[in-house]
């Protein structure tokens, strides 16, 4: 429960109080030197680690690409960098920082001679006591989910930052020219206490990844030691447990750190159920279309005018941003369906304990509300974009909501097209979370498809 609103709290400063923390006047710092905490839970034999992969391999792809003209973009370095870490938390990074890069950073001899640079900091997820559901799936993949998540914010980043026309590169946990550790302590976003690098109001483990630019930004200086006086006014304040100003609470409870994983953070389980849906739906009466009816597609085909088939040519491509998340969300495209192994893994005969494993499993890879339904008929499309039969194949199906942020829109000028890049970021992370959620499904032995707004075989509202 929390106590405290963000509502003034301005977006680049991050959910974490970072602000409160003493800092170095001397900018530079040695070689990163110190091992991160690892992850305590050991993998076992049907963790999803595997179904990561293939979308690791994809951002690792697209680390660099074309730079685009020169946009009218700020040119007071300030601005760049808050705007740049705004658009980091509004992606769910825990933390973000801009640093300068010293020679020593670089790992290769022959590099694009990048000044700047931003770093992203992704958290694992929470564990909550033992033998919960979907334990067997997520134990051992807290760092592979961290990992991916903060290459897909670098990566998304850098393509940003090209598309305003300067040149960029990201820097991912599996393919990186620089050494990220010594670019976080350098950006003020870790530290090395004893031998471990750490990060301030964490206690567990984190993933970095970093985009080098030639973009002027202002730097977040490196974090200077911290004295009793200083703990007690940053990582051991009262404001700080309590989540004064709206940042994350060190107590966990007021964070909702204490609930099942598979139950989310938000208390579904009070809301009144019915055993039918409330709205009178007579299946047998209920016809299937084809995806040649959805709105976009009709405006598409010149079917509402030539007005509005122009218009969707530019739909949600509007803003760099908003085309940075969509170039992902066609990458994703070719993952939603694959092979299913030829034998059922054991251990899964349980239907309540399977469902709270996926819910688990969805909330761990980053949903705000997870489902679990029976799909009806009617909600499989007829036919496809090629207008080919489909046949309704899966008998559950597992809904994943994504929260597109009130505040976001509360901001809006109404005339900034920010509902684009709200969109499309959910649509991105939607893709990303069911199709990991599916190609561990089928390696576990049961046919499973994901459906996301750019190929989808279902009508997701029913």
């Amino acid at each position: 429960m929390k106590l405290f609103s963000h509502r003034d709290r301005a977006v680049h400063l991050g959910p974490y109080p970072l602000e409160r923390l003493p800092r170095l006047e001397d900018t530079t710092v040695s070689t990163s030197s110190g091992r991160r905490r690892e992850e305590s839970r050991v993998a076992g034999p049907q963790n999803a680690g595997h179904a990561y992969q293939l979308y690791a391999d994809m951002f690792d792809d697209q680390r660099t690409g074309d730079v685009a003209e020169e946009s009218p973009a700020p040119d007071d370095p300030l601005a760049r960098a808050e705007h740049l870490k705004a658009g980091l938390y509004f992606l769910d990074a825990d933390m973000a920082g801009c640093g300068t890069i010293p020679d020593s950073a670089w790992s290769v001899e022959t590099h694009p001679g990048h000044a700047h640079a931003v770093v992203v900091l992704i958290a694992h997820t929470r564990i909550v006591g033992e033998n919960q559901p979907g334990d067997e799936w997520i134990d051992g993949t807290r760092q592979i989910n961290a990992d991916l998540r903060a290459a897909e914010l670098a990566v998304l980043t850098a393509g940003y930052i090209r598309r305003l026309g300067f040149d960029a590169m990201a820097h991912t946990p599996t393919a990186s020219d620089v050494d990220v550790e010594q670019l976080a302590l350098q950006s003020g976003l870790i530290e090395s206490i004893h031998g471990e690098l750490r990060a301030p109001y964490l206690s567990g483990g984190f993933a970095l990844a970093a985009v080098t630019t030639d973009m002027a930004l202002a730097a977040d200086p490196p974090l200077a030691r911290r004295g009793l006086l200083d703990k007690l006014r940053s990582t051991r304040s009262l404001g700080w447990m309590l989540g004064r100003g709206g940042t994350r609470a060190g107590i966990g409870r007021l964070n909702g750190d204490h609930r099942p994983l598979h139950m989310g953070r938000y208390p579904m389980e009070r809301i009144k159920r019915v055993p039918e849906a409330t709205t009178l739906i007579i299946p047998d009466e209920v016809k299937r279309v084809p995806v040649r009816a959805g709105g976009f597609p009709r405006a598409a085909h010149g079917d509402m005018g030539p007005k509005f088939q122009k218009d969707v040519k530019v739909f949600s491509y509007k803003t760099p941003q908003a085309q940075a998340y969509i170039q992902q969300i066609g990458e994703m495209v070719p993952y939603q369906d694959g092979e299913v192994a030829p034998e059922v893994a054991p251990g899964n005969d349980d239907p309540d304990r399977n469902a709270d494993a996926l819910k688990a499993l969805a909330y761990h890879l980053g949903g705000d509300m997870v489902g679990v339904c029976e799909v009806p008929e009617y909600a499989w499309y007829s036919h496809n974009g090629a207008g080919e039969e489909i046949t309704p194949r899966h008998k559950y199906g597992v809904v994943i909501l994504l929260d597109q942020g009130y505040e976001t829109m509360e901001g809006a000028s109404g005339d900034d097209w920010v509902s684009g890049a709200q969109s499309m970021r959910a649509y991105m992370r939607g893709a990303q979370i069911a199709g990991i959620m599916a190609e561990h499904l089928r390696s576990l032995g049961y046919g499973a498809r994901s459906h996301t707004n750019r190929d989808s075989e279902v009508l997701h509202i029913p």
